[in-house]
């Protein structure tokens, strides 16, 4: 019964997302929860954003959110860059707060992992 209110919780979030940010901690519920099917498709949507808001600079000649992989990414590769990106912490090596939205999270992952040679 508590799964299934968690799930409910979870479900209701990931509606409300569009117009909000999703909070660290809500994504931490899902993880324990073991229900992160419920927010995988957001997740893959906020990281196609990204890669399109990157590719959509470079095409104008300015510089891009971080540098467009050779690979397609997928919702497996996002969650495994937010994960390390949270494990990790922040560029300043402080912890990430609960509050942190995980789109800001994903996108220091994204930089992290994917830069732009200068």
């Amino acid at each position: 019964m508590k799964s299934l209110r968690l799930l409910c919780l979870v479900s209701l979030l990931t509606m409300v997302v569009p117009a909000f940010s999703m909070p660290l901690k809500a994504y931490k519920v899902a993880r324990k929860a073991d229900s992160i099917e419920s927010i995988e498709t957001y997740i893959d949507g906020v990281g196609n954003g990204f890669l399109f808001a990157s590719s959509a600079l470079q095409a104008e000649s300015k510089e891009p959110l971080f540098c467009i992989p050779d690979l397609a990414l997928n919702e497996d590769n996002y969650l495994a860059l937010l994960d390390r990106q949270i494990k990790d912490g922040m560029p300043t090596k402080a912890a990430w707060r609960d509050d942190d939205p995980i789109e800001i999270i994903l996108l220091r992952a994204l930089q992290r992992t994917f830069p732009c040679k200068k």
